[in-house]
């Protein structure tokens, strides 16, 4: 399940994000393109796409397409902040897309 991650205080330096993990890496397409509903209204939010290297050493790349008003766009290698990344972590890809003010 895909849940926001809202600003708890107004001194902290995060901005609000939504964060989509895909598992198992290693049985990934070789390109991933997938419309995401984040409230489940039946009506797609984003569209998140990236490429997946054989090797988990080489940096990942991601491309965010907001396809209503909930998600900001971003193009991202690796880790731009806190709230805006995608990572391999354990045996998934994350994906952290920074919600739109």
């Amino acid at each position: 399940m895909n849940r926001p991650v809202l600003r708890q205080t107004p001194l902290e330096r995060v901005d609000s994000f939504v964060q989509i993990t895909w598992t198992p890496a290693g049985h990934l397409p070789p390109r991933v393109s997938d419309e995401v509903d984040l409230d489940r209204d039946g009506k797609s939010d984003l569209l998140v796409q990236f490429e997946v290297p054989q090797d988990p050493a080489l940096k990942l790349a991601v491309d965010v397409k907001p396809l209503g008003g909930r998600v900001k766009a971003m193009h991202v290698d690796g880790v731009e902040s806190f709230s805006a990344l995608i990572a391999r972590v354990k045996d998934g890809i994350v994906v952290r897309v920074p919600l739109a003010p």
